[in-house]
């Protein structure tokens, strides 16, 4: 969420949400990566705090786990040096302070789990500011390609009200989050390992089957066309 890409984006969702009188949020053919965004974007949808149905992430603090962490941005360095590419500032940043907890780690200094509470979501961006809530019909799509924090971002919407999940069930990867690579010396092969649990409210066990939606498009149907005909029907497709 610290890429420049996104510079300007959260003001640009406000700013539109006070000129329409419906909302699209299309997730289709998103494969994961940072969800900070997209709680985010459905902090400014609720008007404020939100309830998320992940109450807890659960994370080990051996060695290994923290090593792992720390290749997310030294492999994402080593990419983006051989493509000759000049990597952002915050991936150095995050990968000195990944460093650093694996430092503790080797230490001792660090108790053997750390579970952190989620549940209710302030902006950590939008400095909690007080906003009116959407209070209109989100239409979500989503399909087998929505993966990590493409559902996670899914679920930030479960408890907003006026939200219909439109599409196919996601892929199913959302319990093992922040996936780190584990390249194996000889083969190189690259191997993916997630560092926490995340745990719903009420356990529910998505891995491999997903989120599933409220309006199920078969295969080679456009969900697009589903939203854009409930707003036709409901006479809200103007703006």
């Amino acid at each position: 969420h610290e890429a420049s890409v996104w510079n300007g984006f959260l003001d640009e969702v406000e700013k539109s949400l006070k000129q329409v009188s419906a909302a699209i949020v299309d997730l289709r053919g998103n494969d994961g990566g940072d969800d900070t965004i997209g709680f985010e974007m459905a902090y400014l949808f609720n008007g404020g705090q939100f309830r998320q149905p992940v109450d807890a992430t659960i994370e080990r603090n051996t060695p290994e786990n923290k090593a792992l962490v720390s290749n997310i941005f030294s492999y994402t360095l080593a990419r983006m040096k051989e493509m000759s590419k000049t990597p952002e500032p915050y991936v150095r940043t995050r990968l000195d302070e990944a460093q650093a907890r694996y430092k503790l780690a080797k230490e001792q200094k660090l108790d053997g789990y750390t579970e952190k509470p989620e549940g209710n979501y302030l902006s950590k961006h939008l400095n909690g500011k007080s906003i009116k809530d959407f209070g209109k019909s989100i239409f979500i799509l989503m399909d087998r390609k929505c993966a990590s924090s493409c559902e996670s971002t899914i679920d930030a919407f479960e408890f907003i009200k006026g939200v219909t999940k439109i599409g196919e069930p996601t892929r199913g990867l959302i319990h093992f989050g922040d996936v780190s690579p584990l390249i194996l010396p000889n083969s190189k092969i690259v191997v993916q390992m997630g560092t926490h649990y995340a745990q719903y409210f009420d356990k529910r066990f998505l891995e491999k089957t997903g989120i599933k939606p409220d309006i199920q498009v078969s295969s080679g149907k456009d969900a697009m066309e589903v939203a854009l005909d409930l707003l036709k029907k409901s006479g809200t497709s103007k703006k």
